[in-house]
């Protein structure tokens, strides 16, 4: 019997993994490097030395672009789906047809997109009005550098699923046909470039230990501190400067005053001495005289003996003697509130205390 010819049935065609580059541009592209590493570090910290405001305002929308870094500390590294980049997450979510942590991350991207957007118009109103050649670099690299994130964020809105992109247009106006991405020179996509890390040729799937630095330099509260080194080359700071006027260095400063003043009144009434005699024979004194010597005012709690050989002094030595005083009793309430104040407690008051 003739045997008839063996049914085939081709194989199914396997499912295309998901690779990033795909859909960015290439590796050493502007686009690539900056949603697959964060800023370089010395780069975020110069964000310290412009308008403290907009400083703030780059920064909060540089946290919410690496959100998955920043605020969860990348604690998916290693699996298919951990991304730097919350555009990288939402192209994901669009190809593969999945929610991460069944969280639409698309609309994410779509909020952060309009804050960006926003940055980018503040940015350029600063430029008109940057104070130095430095502070107008920084402003230019961060407007470039938001640029780019807005075409990668526009990118990935662009996949979203039509139904996604109505809720956009319904909910936040934003009509993604009509958006198209901003056009960067060439020299600025090589100012963006060196801003960030090289670029790997694949997806990285873990922090670099450049990211993590880039990352706390994110959420850092303060500047970074100054390099021993840099503080001694430092030119010292006028007395008008700032720091003057916090509580414990006015108290310091009005202190060297005060013992300045007293070391000129001790030097006055040494002089004095020196030039009024002095003898015992208090019974030439007439008995006016004698009751104003009864009167002679005290110092610091002890009696002030003053012995006349019937001459009397030109000097202005009670008047001497009281400032004395007053400047003795400011000295020590001085020194007790430096001793018992601590120096956590003082802060900026705008009030001067003397």
């Amino acid at each position: 019997m003739k045997q008839g010819a063996a049914s085939h049935t081709p194989p199914a065609s396997p499912q295309k993994t998901f690779k990033l580059q795909d859909h960015f541009s290439s590796p050493n592209k502007t686009i690539f490097r900056v949603v697959t590493s964060l800023p370089k570090e010395e780069k975020v910290n110069a964000l310290w030395e412009i308008n403290p405001n907009l400083s703030q305002e780059i920064t909060d929308c540089l946290k919410l672009l690496y959100s998955h870094v920043t605020e969860r500390g990348g604690h998916s590294q290693g699996k298919p789906y951990f991304f730097h980049h919350v555009a990288s997450t939402s192209l994901y979510e669009s190809m593969e047809s999945v929610l991460i942590g069944n969280k639409d991350h698309g609309k994410k991207a779509a909020t952060i997109f309009n804050k960006v957007v926003n940055t980018i118009d503040k940015i350029d109103r600063a430029l008109n009005s940057a104070k130095n050649s430095e502070i107008e670099q920084t402003l230019q690299e961060f407007q470039a550098l938001l640029k780019v994130h807005h075409n990668a964020l526009l990118t990935a809105l662009k996949e979203l699923p039509e139904q996604t992109q109505l809720h956009l247009l319904q909910h936040q106006s934003l009509d993604l046909e009509k958006i198209q991405l901003i056009p960067l020179s060439p020299s600025k996509k090589v100012m963006v470039q060196r801003m960030h890390p090289e670029a790997k040729p694949s997806t990285p799937k873990r922090l670099s230990i450049a990211d993590i630095k880039s990352r706390d330099a994110l959420l850092a509260t303060a500047p970074p501190a100054q390099p021993k080194d840099e503080q001694e080359k430092a030119a010292p700071l006028p007395v008008s400067s700032s720091i003057l006027m916090r509580p414990r260095a006015v108290q310091m400063k009005k202190l060297e005053q005060l013992k300045s003043q007293l070391s000129s009144i001790r030097s006055a009434i040494s002089d004095m001495g020196s030039t009024i005699p002095t003898v015992t024979k208090t019974e030439q004194l007439s008995a006016t005289e004698k009751e104003n010597l009864e009167k002679t005012p005290t110092t610091t709690g002890k009696r002030l003996t003053l012995q006349f050989d019937g001459v009397k002094s030109d000097k202005p030595t009670p008047s001497a003697i009281e400032a004395f005083d007053d400047v003795n009793a400011a000295l020590v309430a001085c020194d007790k509130v430096r001793s018992t104040t601590p120096s956590s407690t003082l802060r900026p008051t705008g009030k001067k205390l003397f």
